[in-house]
């Protein structure tokens, strides 16, 4: 990995190919915070994402370039106060339940899964998800959709968005509670709350196997 001080540093005299250095090295844990908040990749993802690396780079002069872990606290510590200060609605993102359908039509299928209908057609055809007629109508098994729907990490959005965004920073990122909670301006046994309630939804739902006490 490049050294963040000489990615700075090449942003900054507005060096060729500079962005690119940032986005190869980070762009990935970047895109994935975006994506705790926003799982179903859309207008509203890429605008968050986009707005996210536009406020890092106009602010660089600020960051802590010493070490990677350094560079890296001013990179997601400016993620959050992006998405408080220009997304805050998509913070305040509901849990959404998951439907109770006794069946799902070919539409609801590919919105749920996000998946085109070529990739449905493969799946029917591999028999991992499983089709029949009702009413003259194809229709698909809630079973199937739902083990589906888990890979495709939209079982996440039975916890809110807020749920999402706090698991992420503490379980994936590595980012511990008392300065998750310097983010957000709130006091750290509120987040180490929230971290115990939205893994204990995610593990009685079965999204996630295991507890992390």
């Amino acid at each position: 990995m490049i050294e963040p001080a000489k990615i700075v540093n090449s942003i900054i005299k507005a060096r060729l190919g500079s962005i690119n250095l940032l986005l190869r090295s980070y762009g990935t844990d970047l895109a994935d915070y975006a994506t705790a908040v926003v799982p179903r990749r859309g207008d509203e993802f890429e605008q968050l994402l986009e707005d996210i690396v536009v406020d890092i780079i106009t602010q660089l002069r600020a960051a802590d370039t010493s070490s990677d872990e350094s560079f890296r606290r001013y990179l997601f510590e400016s993620a959050v106060r992006t998405l408080r200060a220009r997304h805050r609605r998509l913070l305040e993102a509901p849990a959404v339940e998951p439907k109770d359908n006794e069946s799902y039509t070919l539409d609801e299928v590919l919105a749920e899964l996000q998946i085109t209908e070529g990739d449905l057609a493969q799946m029917v055809s591999e028999g991992t998800l499983r089709a029949f007629r009702e009413n003259n109508t194809t229709r698909f098994r809630p079973q199937d959709v739902k083990v589906h729907s888990k890979r495709a990490r939209m079982g996440l959005e039975c916890i809110s968005a807020r749920e999402r965004e706090v698991l992420a920073l503490y379980f994936r990122f590595g980012f511990d509670s008392g300065l998750i909670a310097h983010w957000f301006g709130t006091p750290q046994a509120s987040v180490e709350e929230l971290i115990e309630s939205a893994a204990g939804a995610l593990l009685s739902r079965g999204i996630i196997k295991e507890s992390f006490a």
